[in-house]
């Protein structure tokens, strides 16, 4: 089963939320919207990703998520960029008592780190870049910014800015340079808030004052993926077996995985009792996979998939590149066929090719989708390997049916095949309200290591460019 990694949180914070605009300067490109969804989605504050001495780090004041001892947010916590990418905060770890904190996130965000000023800058020409509580971005002037004290002898100031701007919201200067981070709203007058300032920021990301390890409960260790799984390729199969359980076995299991590149996940389970163990998933080449294991419980999906995330490394496989056929004599064409759902399709009839593609027709549910293959080749004797066919995005994401391809000797001469493709371009609609995003489509097919042919067509704002073209 696939699901998308955060579908259901966007959803709702689609309809709750202001459409988010893209960012437009590097400014906004270095923020997000910090969201907790329970009962309800609710809007707490705004993070910033900056430049730190060991690398980019989220920071946010560490009073917008309320944790557990061991740092893991109480409710569930997401960060969401302007260009409505999402990830989930795993942990939070204070730097002392700053009131500021890093965020440990895992998801798709591809944000533009702040650079840090080395000091607060000219106080009259700040801008400030924050959300309101609604959810919407703002980007506007700072004024009357003056120095302040802040408790543990840490630099803040106070400053005037738009009423109503969320604890995270930031200040810099003409240079882009992040030189505060808002804590909190002062009851002194009309849009007056504190903030600390970029020198104690930088004291702190440099490490004078470390964020404090988050102690973790017994039950609650990080446990690594690839000391619970081992793992064996057969041409573009990959084959997952647990490690010390015994058959039949007593509980059910699943074993979670994830191309980096998507923005979604998929399972696989067992049922207790099962005789013998293992998963086979799909080894794209050219691709990095993430997989978890989990055991013991009956119920698979969102929650379960979430308590791995925070509680298990990953393992993580890189395949290969696949190199174009060179065997056999392999002589193939392929391309993309529409044909009525209603009609009856021959499992070796040679389907002709659609021109003329629209994002309408590919996604209307009276059309059935066919990625054809017309192929020959030489062998003197039957054998089969793994097929995968894949369907590769404009965003980089990889959709793929996992199948087995039999080379037969009553097929050389003419072995013409084809496979739905429909679930394929149905399911990546799906997060796209229905559509599907303008830019290049490949359908690409392996067998075993070996990369057998692709066709790639492009889909503008109304109809296909042009017929597409098959390699």
């Amino acid at each position: 089963m696939r699901k998308w990694l955060v579908l259901a949180l966007i959803m709702v914070m689609a309809a709750v939320l202001p459409l988010a605009a893209h960012a437009v300067d590097d400014k906004l490109g270095s923020v997000a919207l910090v969201v907790q969804h329970d009962d309800e989605v609710q809007v707490v504050g705004m993070a910033v990703l900056v430049q730190a001495k060991d690398g980019e780090t989220w920071i946010a004041p560490t009073s917008v998520i309320q944790t557990t001892d061991s740092g893991k947010p109480v409710k569930d916590t997401y960060l969401m960029t302007e260009d409505g990418l999402v990830a989930m905060v795993l942990t939070v770890q204070p730097y002392g008592n700053s009131g500021i904190s890093a965020l440990n996130c895992y998801g798709q965000l591809e944000p533009v780190a702040a650079p840090m000023a080395t000091n607060l800058g000219d106080p009259e020409s700040q801008a400030i870049v924050g959300y309101l509580d609604d959810g919407t971005l703002i980007s506007s002037g700072a004024y009357n910014i003056a120095n302040c004290p802040l408790e543990g002898g840490l630099s803040g100031m106070t400053l005037t800015a738009m009423e109503g701007l969320m604890p995270g919201s930031a200040t810099y200067d003409r240079d882009g340079r992040l030189t505060g981070m808002v804590l909190a709203s002062l009851g002194e007058g009309e849009g007056r808030y504190l903030a600390i300032g970029a020198p104690a920021l930088n004291a702190l990301l440099s490490g004078w004052t470390t964020p404090g390890p988050a102690p973790e409960a017994e039950e609650e260790q990080t446990t690594k993926a690839e000391d619970l799984l081992t793992c064996e390729f057969d041409g573009g199969y990959l084959t997952v077996t647990p490690v010390g359980i015994s058959t039949p076995t007593e509980q059910s299991m699943a074993v979670y995985y994830m191309d980096s590149g998507n923005a979604y996940y998929t399972w696989l389970t067992e049922d207790a009792g099962a005789k013998e163990i293992g998963f086979t998933l799909p080894a794209v080449p050219g691709r990095i996979m993430m997989i978890w294991f989990a055991y013991g419980s009956d119920t698979h999906g969102d929650q379960e998939f979430e308590n791995l995330l925070m509680t298990q490394e990953p393992l993580v496989i890189e395949t290969p590149a696949a190199m174009p056929i060179d065997r056999y004599e392999y002589w193939q064409e392929c391309y993309l066929s529409v044909v009525p759902l209603a009609k009856v399709v021959g499992v070796s009839e040679r389907l002709e090719q659609t021109v003329g593609l629209t994002t309408e027709m590919l996604t209307d549910p009276s059309n059935k989708l066919y990625f054809q293959v017309n192929s020959h080749y030489v062998i003197t004797e039957n054998s089969e390997e793994s097929l995968l066919v894949c369907l590769y995005t404009p965003d980089d994401s990889c959709l793929t049916d996992i199948a087995g391809f039999i080379w037969g000797l009553e097929y050389m001469e003419q072995d013409d095949w084809h496979v739905d493709v429909t679930e394929l371009f149905t399911y990546y609609a799906e997060i796209n309200d229905g559509i599907l995003p303008e830019g290049i489509y490949t359908l690409t097919y392996y067998i075993g290591e070996d990369l057998a042919g692709s066709y790639s067509f492009t889909l503008s704002d109304s109809s296909l460019l042009d017929g597409g073209g098959e390699t």
